[in-house]
């Protein structure tokens, strides 16, 4: 399939040197189909810390940074931060279930690109979706 015109055109205003890397770009993923794909696991892994550091700047925000139990930091009382508790609690599950549901999500990728699933690029945006949803 030939790509879309409107593809074509916003690709034809770039200056020089970015249609030079978007060509490589294009290049290495024309090789590798399931590169999209792919590229989604490190930022599955970076969304599965983004509540953990949410959660730590909250209480260090709030209780200060000499106070903060980093030798046992799952010792530490969520509700003894006051209206921030909830967000707190939030983060905390947010991110045990992002650790918990990565493993699967890696394997399936994975597996996807083992076995020559096709489309590939079906695959991209079933990644895409989970990502999306991982957010939401």
């Amino acid at each position: 399939n030939p790509p879309p015109p409107w593809l074509m055109q916003a690709f034809g205003k770039l200056p020089g040197t970015m249609q030079q890397r978007a060509s490589a770009i294009l290049a290495k993923i024309m090789k590798d189909m399931y590169l999209p794909a792919l590229a989604t696991l490190p930022v599955a892994w970076i969304l599965a810390y983004v509540p953990h550091f949410t959660k730590v700047g909250v209480m260090l925000h709030l209780q200060g940074p000499s106070r903060y139990n980093n030798l046992t930091p799952r010792t530490t009382d969520p509700s003894k931060f006051g209206d921030a508790a909830a967000l707190i609690k939030r983060c905390i599950g947010c991110h045990e279930n992002s650790l918990e549901s990565f493993p699967v999500f890696a394997i399936a990728v994975l597996a996807c690109k083992m076995q020559k699933v096709k489309p590939p690029l079906a695959v991209a945006r079933l990644c895409l979706r989970y990502l999306a949803m991982r957010v939401a």
